[in-house]
């Protein structure tokens, strides 16, 4: 494993397959006995059994682990709601932002540390941010949408978003650096990427949508067109329209509740013998092995409580 700067963890190999062949090894070192392809149409109990029927089997179990991840359509939670367990509505998390801004769209690919927030909120994220052709992706969206993921469903994704592309810098610290520039280095041309490191084809992008020419000089900058750049600089708004969802970075927010789980053990409080682990519950978190942690730790607990009962 390895720690990234923000404290996500990955494999050092960097592919998803590592962990799954970490498991799989795992498994069949354990000889546990795997069906694939089977779908559960009836899933019941009767005097303390669990009965758990297919097309063309039925399995008993005194005890059963639900571990079977988020479903996005609150039907799909009816099998266990018809336990008289309370199901929290599942709503989108981690997920990208679409905002159609064609001139900002052709800058794909670019990545750069930066704050990103929903405006008129206190929801913000400082984290790597990766401009895309359909928007904006990253670290810092993925994390965002995250925690916003109830306010963001209750908007139905139409919102706006702020970026400070200079992240922790503000209108103080810019203005003292605009005014130097403008004292000592009139005759030069106008040049952010020195001091904040900017990519040349974003700062390009960000002065004319400022209205600034990039071969103008320092002393040639008016008053009103400073006043823009620290506006577009510290607080560019876009408007984001719908959310985009991709298979590696989708989870659930929402699905069993909290208050229907012991978690000294991860068993129903209203159906005795019968656990949960993972996102099934209503669980989710950011992105770099957080959703991870939380399913391994959860079925931990869950199988020590299991194991250790006759």
């Amino acid at each position: 494993m390895k720690t990234e700067s923000d404290n996500r963890m990955f494999p050092v190999s960097d592919k998803s397959q590592t962990i799954i062949d970490c498991f799989m090894g795992l498994l069949n070192h354990s000889n546990v006995d795997i069906h694939y392809n089977v779908k559960i149409n009836k899933f019941e109990k009767k005097e303390n059994v669990f009965h758990m029927s297919s097309q063309f089997e039925t399995f008993l179990s005194d005890k059963v682990l639900i571990t079977t991840g988020g479903f996005s359509n609150p039907e799909h939670y009816s099998w266990i709601s018809e336990l008289g367990i309370q199901i929290t509505p599942p709503i989108p998390s981690l997920f990208t932002f679409n905002i159609s801004e064609p001139k900002l769209n052709e800058l794909q690919g670019i990545s750069l540390f930066a704050k990103v927030k929903i405006a008129e909120t206190k929801f913000e994220e400082s984290a790597q941010l990766l401009i895309t052709h359909w928007g904006l992706s990253g670290p810092a969206i993925l994390k965002l949408s995250a925690f916003a993921a109830q306010f963001l469903h209750a908007k139905n994704y139409n919102f706006e978003i702020l970026v400070n592309w200079l992240n922790d810098c503000n209108d103080v610290s810019l203005n003292s650096y605009f005014q130097i520039q403008k004292e000592n280095f009139g005759s030069h041309k106008i040049n952010l990427q020195n001091e904040f490191q900017l990519p040349r084809k974003l700062l390009i992008y960000l002065l004319n949508k400022a209205g600034i020419n990039e071969q103008l000089k320092w002393a040639e900058v008016s008053k009103k067109q400073l006043i823009t750049l620290t506006e577009i600089l510290l607080r560019d708004r876009y408007k984001s329209t719908g959310k985009t969802i991709f298979k590696s970075e989708f989870v659930t927010c929402g699905g069993v509740s909290l208050n229907e789980v012991n978690f000294k053990t991860m068993e129903s409080k209203k159906v005795s013998k019968l656990y949960f682990a993972g996102e099934v519950m209503d669980i989710d978190a950011v992105t770099g092995g957080f959703n991870f942690q939380a399913a391994w730790t959860t079925a931990w607990i869950a199988s020590k409580a299991i194991a250790s009962e006759e």
